[in-house]
């Protein structure tokens, strides 16, 4: 079982070659959804966030959901438009997608279990 600091702490992902993905399915949007469990271990509160690596490294917080209070929770995420986000460049050509956990103070939090999904939203037509 995965834990996590104060500082936070990135985990799996989704990575998909979008010059692929477009052609076997031309998109309107990309919608990303996540679940799984997460336990603060303690009375403070728990981030989980889904993000974008941008090319660069740096991270863009496309949505995020909390928990306090020690004991294990199902929680979900989304659904959050990719593209549609603010911040979020238009023109990579792998984007990735990962989840991200983080403490406000105490123990080590943990999670288990999380999945992310991509919703690949055709154009109407």
């Amino acid at each position: 079982m995965p834990t996590f600091p104060a500082a936070g702490k990135t985990y799996g992902g989704l990575a998909l070659d979008r010059s692929v993905w477009r052609r076997k399915l031309p998109d309107q949007k990309w919608v990303v959804y996540a679940a799984g469990w997460v336990n603060p271990n303690d009375a403070n509160t728990v981030t989980v966030a889904i993000v974008y690596e941008k090319d660069d490294g740096s991270q863009v917080t496309l949505g995020t959901t909390t928990q306090a209070g020690a004991g294990k929770v199902k929680k979900t995420l989304g659904p959050f438009d990719v593209f549609g986000t603010g911040g979020v460049p238009a023109g990579e050509t792998v984007p990735i997608v990962r989840l991200k956990f983080s403490k406000n103070a105490g123990a080590d939090g943990t999670c288990e279990a999380w999945n992310l999904a991509f919703d690949l939203v055709p154009a109407k037509q």
